[in-house]
């Protein structure tokens, strides 16, 4: 997962920064959060009636 953070990051895509021993991301630009709830949104409706519901359990 790091390495995935790390290339977002290189590509401007999350900025990142230091709490004690942990590494905080977030979502650079506030247009990529619709581009990510969009996407959510379509897998949601592929999976089905279920998948909104489950998501929170893994």
């Amino acid at each position: 997962m790091s390495q995935h953070l790390a290339k977002l990051k290189l590509a401007g895509l999350v900025r990142a920064r230091r709490e004690g021993r942990h590494q905080i991301y977030v979502i650079a630009d506030a247009g990529m959060v619709e581009v990510v709830r969009t996407v959510v949104a379509v897998q949601d409706r592929r999976r089905g009636p279920d998948a909104v519901r489950d998501r929170g359990s893994a």
